[in-house]
């Protein structure tokens, strides 16, 4: 059963897991989920992926010379994914699905304008993650005292946290939703994240508040 304290580095111990063909593994030794490499396939369906000796890095390694459809391909092509759930796909959601098989996996939506100034893209070296942050001297005094008296989060007091990135597990994996209805803003929340997502989805049908406020 899988074991998480994130703030120390997540571990998942592993039981015997029969794949659809037929064969059964059986390791009990732990899993480090910031070291160890995902597999590539389902433990439920093992799809045929591109990548059957785990050559992932090398596919990787010059995207200038693939094709849009290649890396779509690469993304899509036999996935399982974990779909973007408004305040659930956060990081421990995501790379608990991606322990258990996921291909790919969505960031909840983040509406274009959360995601840009000014918030800042921070490394986090405490927790080996990209955080996006947004300052606590941003927000109002009122807010700014419920950061700071937020028991269950002490690194609240530093800002509120838009986005949390583990690289190490989501790396090639990761795809960002965009609640956007202004081109402009879309452009500037893409060249904001680009570097640290596999992929751009646009959201602009949610009627939430938050998406259209």
């Amino acid at each position: 059963s899988p074991q998480y304290n994130y703030l120390q580095q997540p571990t998942m111990t592993t039981t015997s897991v029969s794949t659809a063909a037929g064969d059964d593994n059986d390791d009990s030794s732990p899993i480090n989920l910031l070291k160890d490499s995902q597999t590539l396939h389902s433990l439920q369906n093992p799809p045929q992926r591109l990548f059957p000796n785990n050559h992932e890095d090398d596919f990787f390694s010059n995207p200038s010379d693939l094709t849009p459809q290649e890396i779509a391909n690469h993304l899509f092509l036999n996935s399982e994914i974990l779909a973007p759930m408004v305040r659930a796909s956060t990081t421990p959601l995501r790379t608990l699905a991606l322990s258990h098989g996921a291909s790919l996996v969505y960031t909840e939506e983040l509406v274009d304008r959360s995601i840009t100034s000014p918030t800042e893209r921070i490394i986090n070296d405490e927790l080996g993650t990209i955080d996006y942050r947004v300052p606590k001297h941003t927000y109002s005094a009122k807010v700014q005292r419920r950061l700071e008296n937020d028991r269950d989060n002490p690194d609240a007091a530093n800002g509120a946290v838009i986005l949390r990135i583990d690289p190490t597990v989501e790396r090639h994996k990761l795809i960002y939703q965009m609640g956007t209805g202004e081109p402009n803003l879309a452009l500037d929340a893409a060249l904001t994240v680009v570097r640290d997502v596999d992929g751009l989805d646009v959201n602009m049908g949610c009627p939430k508040k938050f998406s259209v406020s």
